[in-house]
């Protein structure tokens, strides 16, 4: 029988859990590059928009489990305990981007900021609506931050095909150049309206 090490065994689990972490992490995909805020206690989290709406939301729980028998511990290895907890984190990242997406779904319904193409595909006018839409911010030199689009796979070459258009049909240059002007007049706007705290 091998010794009982605590120390290790711990070290062990501590490794194991932010393997766990990194890989739902990189599931995520575009997700993981939103702000996180931990919160200790509470079963909701209430946020108060600008216009003084308050929205709440209702936390939901995310788990996966993985299990290994007894009889299957001196033959695996490395390799397939850390891909069995690949199954997991990839099974709790599901989990979090579909309540994500649904939570974000939800409330751009309710404040009337969707884009119904109608069932036509994507396309250039379709972008300029959504962009038209949402609230852009901007660097200290005036320049947009980039936007983060989502789309469903094998979208990728029609979104070429968009991007190419924005940028070399003047109609649409035009067009884009209006609205990102219009934009950073109301990103301006809202920096100098801020109230300093202090």
């Amino acid at each position: 029988m091998l010794p009982d090490i605590p120390p290790l065994k711990q070290e062990l689990a501590q490794r194991l859990r932010s393997a766990f972490r990194q890989r739902v992490n990189a599931y995520m995909g575009v997700l993981n590059e939103a702000p996180r805020y931990y919160i200790k206690e509470g079963r909701r989290v209430v946020t108060i928009r600008p216009d003084g709406q308050v929205d709440e939301t209702e936390l939901k729980e995310a788990s996966a489990e993985t299990s290994i028998r007894f009889d299957e511990v001196p033959h695996l290895s490395m390799q397939d305990r850390l891909a069995k907890l690949d199954e997991a984190a990839r099974e709790m990242a599901r989990q979090i981007s579909e309540n994500a997406f649904g939570q974000i779904n939800e409330a751009v319904e309710r404040v009337g900021n969707v884009v119904d193409a109608g069932g036509k595909p994507f396309s250039p006018e379709v972008y300029l609506e959504v962009v038209e839409k949402v609230q852009l911010d901007f660097d200290a030199s005036g320049k947009p931050r980039q936007l983060t689009v989502v789309m469903p796979p094998g979208m990728e070459e029609r979104a070429k095909e968009v991007s190419d258009a924005l940028e070399h049909d003047p109609e649409y240059s035009r067009r884009y150049r209006e609205i990102i002007d219009k934009k950073r007049m109301e990103w301006r706007d809202r920096e100098a309206a801020r109230k300093l705290v202090g």
